[in-house]
């Protein structure tokens, strides 16, 4: 019972800690998409059984990930600033008002559903940001049981931040590792059938050479 107890602790603790880490790369706020898939990278890790300590590997994918995450958040930026912008724009519309918003509707829920992949795709294979957003988007479409799972685990985490403001203190940290945990079965299964597979890390090249 001890054991579990501290076992749960240290759990809470890392989270904490690489919530931490992330809130403070963040405060720049251009660096925003580089510490997300740092810290994604992190729980990667962890979920995969690697054993590097949280800071050094924090940092090395900050920097590792640093260009591409800042072209990928910023044409995700854009993307998002034109849909909200035709949605105020269809607003003002007096007929095909209805139609549209179907659309549009349909395009944001794909816009959406490809965002929770976007930094697990970017951290578990080598693609430029063009293949990030690609792959995002085939496996939100190819993998709609996860989709719903990811983004009900951001739903969920969202409510609960907004109920209890003090777990914002560890909630990105702790919906990562839940969303990353989630996309990697949808990884695995793709990584099974041959000739499906996008380029892995280096990383695993190695250990399977």
């Amino acid at each position: 019972m001890t054991a579990r107890i501290y076992r749960v602790l240290e759990i809470f603790t890392d989270l904490a800690y690489l919530n931490l880490l992330w809130l403070v790369a963040c405060l720049p706020v251009v660096t925003i998409a580089p510490s997300t898939a740092a810290m994604f990278g992190v729980v990667r890790g962890w979920i995969r059984g690697k054993d590097t300590p949280t800071t050094r590997e924090f940092f090395s994918l900050f920097r590792e990930n640093f260009g591409r995450s800042l072209a990928v958040g910023l044409v995700w930026a854009v993307l998002g600033a034109v849909f909200a912008a035709d949605f105020l724009l269809v607003g003002q519309m007096e007929s095909f008002r209805r139609p549209l918003y179907a659309v549009f509707f349909a395009f944001a829920f794909l816009y959406v559903s490809a965002t929770v992949y976007l930094f697990p795709v970017m951290v578990n294979y080598e693609l430029d940001w063009k293949g990030v957003i690609k792959n995002s988007l085939l496996f939100s479409i190819a993998r709609p049981l996860i989709t719903l799972q990811c983004l009900l685990t951001v739903g969920v985490a969202l409510f609960i931040v907004v109920s209890l403001w003090i777990t914002f203190f560890v909630a990105a940290s702790a919906t990562a590792y839940a969303i990353y945990f989630l996309c990697d079965r949808a990884f695995k299964n793709v990584e099974t059938l041959k000739g499906a597979r996008p380029e892995p890390r280096a990383e695993e090249r190695e250990r399977n050479s």
